[in-house]
């Protein structure tokens, strides 16, 4: 079992779906390297060149099992002047661990710079932004910049090969992730009240199993779930979708021949 500390992932989940918050901390998956050019390797990947954008940063290199060794790393580095980025760079403040993907040195103080490999902003985005902001300044750091770094979708490839420079976008999140901040501390007691219990929450099945991530747990929790689970019903309404729950039907075998699935006559269920 893993510490019951917050990071930026399962900080994430927790968003998402609190039973996935319990399951990643108490029954975690076997971890395996992603495969290559799979969404995970690229976005790897996509974090290395986004270094080229910050010529001389220095990486921190401990493992994530090495936080306080990271942490000590990453201050002695903030603390050389000559260093102007570091990535990877680890820190903690109220129960809560982070690495942020790359910390800029600024005149007026740092910018945190989140790595992703989106085209454009998103609000889990923000989300992620936010936790790290709340940590950095819990730790005493100057933040007077936040922003995304993420693919720039109109960038052309020349004969010349790739320009970095040019392949990223860096959009000010300053803005959005202050508004996100008035709330992050109201979710937090829920998470660690989560993490605390002995045996994951009940959670119903639904949208956010999928979105903004997928479950890696989705067939675990769907085990008892009948073959032809009503969720396996094409373009049903979450509407309908929940009026099918409160009845007690789970199976598409069980759903009433008079039941309409979608608001027209024609789309009661066939037998």
């Amino acid at each position: 079992m893993g510490g019951q500390h917050l990071t930026k992932s399962r900080y994430m989940a927790g968003l998402q779906c609190l039973r996935r918050l319990w399951l990643l901390v108490h029954e975690p998956p076997a971890f395996d390297e992603p495969a290559p050019g799979s969404p995970i390797d690229v976005g790897y990947e996509i974090g290395r060149k986004a270094h080229l954008l910050f010529p001389g940063g220095v990486l921190v290199t401990e493992e994530p099992w090495q936080h306080a060794e990271a942490v000590l790393r990453t201050a002695a580095l903030m603390a050389d002047p000559s260093v102007p980025a570091v990535f990877e760079a680890a820190f903690e403040h109220d129960g809560i661990r982070i690495r942020v993907d790359v910390i800029e040195r600024l005149g007026d103080g740092w910018g945190l710079r989140e790595v992703k490999s989106s085209t454009r902003m998103k609000d889990h985005h923000v989300e992620d932004l936010a936790l790290q902001a709340f940590v950095l300044a819990g730790a005493g750091v100057p933040v007077s910049s936040i922003e995304l770094v993420h693919v720039n979708n109109t960038y052309i490839r020349g004969n010349a090969g790739i320009c970095w420079q040019d392949f990223f976008s860096r959009t000010d999140a300053r803005e959005a992730v202050a508004a996100d901040l008035e709330i992050l501390p109201e979710r937090l007691p829920a998470m660690r009240d989560c993490l605390a219990m002995p045996a994951p929450p009940a959670t119903e099945t639904g949208g956010h199993c999928g979105s903004p991530y997928g479950c890696e747990f989705w067939e675990q929790c769907t085990a008892d779930k009948p073959a032809d689970w009503i969720t396996y019903l094409p373009r049903l309404s979450a509407a309908r979708g929940d009026e099918l729950k409160a009845l007690g039907i789970e199976a598409i075998s069980a759903i009433p021949a008079d039941f309409r699935l979608r608001g027209n006559r024609s789309s009661s269920v066939m037998r």
